[in-house]
């Protein structure tokens, strides 16, 4: 079965309290907290759904590891996540000049 992987049109540069993701060909940016940083993280290509529920879900209340797989769906959607072939993908960090060209858009 497929993996979630970061989409190679999003590029990451982490931030107080987590993430920002931006999505190139989309041009839509996303803010992710320190949770959906982590979920990010996880989501390399290279684990199973069921995987990042069992790394992830020591961290979450008691009964809420469902919203793994919600945000994971959600991401998807979004176009944040894709599904991967199992390999695992470094994502693309974006340099300081890139964040500055999209500050100046």
């Amino acid at each position: 079965m497929a993996n979630p992987a970061i989409n190679a049109d999003v590029g990451l540069s982490p931030v107080e309290g987590g993430y920002l993701a931006y999505d190139s060909v989309r041009d839509c940016l996303h803010e992710l907290n320190a949770m959906g940083a982590l979920l990010a993280e996880l989501c390399d290509g290279s684990r199973s759904v069921e995987e990042i529920r069992a790394l992830a879900g020591p961290l979450m209340h008691e009964g809420q590891t469902a919203e793994v797989d919600d945000w994971i769906r959600d991401a998807i959607k979004a176009g944040l996540l894709v599904w991967g072939d199992g390999a695992a993908v470094r994502s693309r960090e974006l340099t300081a000049e890139e964040l500055i060209g999209l500050a100046a858009h």
